[in-house]
């Protein structure tokens, strides 16, 4: 199976948060938009300033999504993503959001083969499901 990524499944078992998807579930070969990056790294950045992390808690998790990002094939920002992140979805989805459907969709177009979708964010899943991806996380 492959997989794409939102940034919310890496967020929560960065974070050690609870029903977080087991590592052993993330099937080896795992896409995502590179937007992820910078959602997962000023996510550590905010949480950093806003719940006053240590130093060496940020570190160590800064570390961790280090070491997670090499696992996951970065797919780039073109203006095939982009034209189709701008028109309609099934249902209501934020700008990111739109980039993370519209890149798996391209992605899956692209191989001409099917790609499940992990994430955590209930709306995220509700608009992939719409799309006809396996959702994982949900």
């Amino acid at each position: 199976m492959k997989a794409y990524l939102d940034s919310s499944v890496v967020l929560r078992i960065i974070f050690g948060e609870p029903d977080s998807i087991d590592v052993g579930a993330v099937p080896e070969y795992t896409v995502a938009s590179e937007i992820l990056k910078i959602e997962c790294f000023r996510t550590l950045d905010r949480m950093r300033h806003g719940l006053r992390l240590h130093d060496d808690d940020v570190a160590e998790r800064s570390a961790f999504l280090h070491v997670a990002l090499k696992t996951i094939k970065f797919i780039k920002l073109n203006d095939e993503i982009m034209d189709r992140a701008s028109r309609p979805f099934p249902v209501v989805v934020k700008t990111l959001d739109a980039i993370h459907l519209s890149t798996a969709l391209v992605w899956q177009q692209e191989k001409k083969e099917p790609i499940s979708f992990f994430t955590h964010h209930e709306q995220l899943a509700r608009a992939a499901k719409a799309l006809g991806f396996q959702i994982l996380g949900c």
